[in-house]
């Protein structure tokens, strides 16, 4: 497997991004990463499954356990420093413009705008099929579906900054 460089990484963020919205994913088994970081302007969402995962951020690692949504702006630089167990990950990419026009609680962006990684308080059986069909469904990439995808990562993050984090 090959790791882009932060000017690949960005530049894979616009080319995905060309009308400067929407959302897109991948889906894969998580793996340390070589770089010391990287940084892309979107938001992440990742979902994981059987595997938890250990973020490096510029002054703290966060621990993201299994089947808990965690989101935070790409821009701050970050990287994969542990992977625990044999699973996947599912990543959702939101352009900051898309995210923008999604009327989230305000205390909510600006934590997240902020620095902050957010990781859900709460988790449902419908998280687990909502990552799912994200990862069945990432190279669908015509507009209907996209329409389709980022309202339901509104919604779930609508039902985040709602039951807190």
């Amino acid at each position: 497997m090959t790791y882009p460089t932060d000017a690949e990484t960005v530049s894979f963020d616009a080319e995905q991004f060309k009308d400067g919205r929407g959302i897109y994913f991948q889906h894969h088994r998580p793996t340390l990463m070589r770089e010391p970081y990287h940084v892309h302007p979107s938001i992440e969402i990742n979902y994981l499954r059987d595997c938890s995962i250990t973020y490096a951020f510029r002054d703290t690692d966060v621990v993201v356990p299994p089947r808990t949504f965690c989101i935070f702006w790409a821009v701050q630089p970050h990287r994969v420093i542990d992977v625990k167990d044999n699973g996947t990950i599912t990543n959702a990419y939101i352009s900051l413009q898309e995210f923008w026009n999604w009327s989230l609680p305000k205390t909510f962006v600006q934590r997240l705008l902020q620095g902050c990684v957010l990781l859900a308080k709460s988790h449902s059986a419908t998280d687990d099929s909502l990552a799912e069909r994200w990862a069945q469904e990432r190279d669908k990439r015509d507009l209907p579906m996209n329409r389709i995808h980022c309202l339901e990562a509104q919604s779930r993050l609508a039902r985040l900054a709602h039951e807190g984090w």
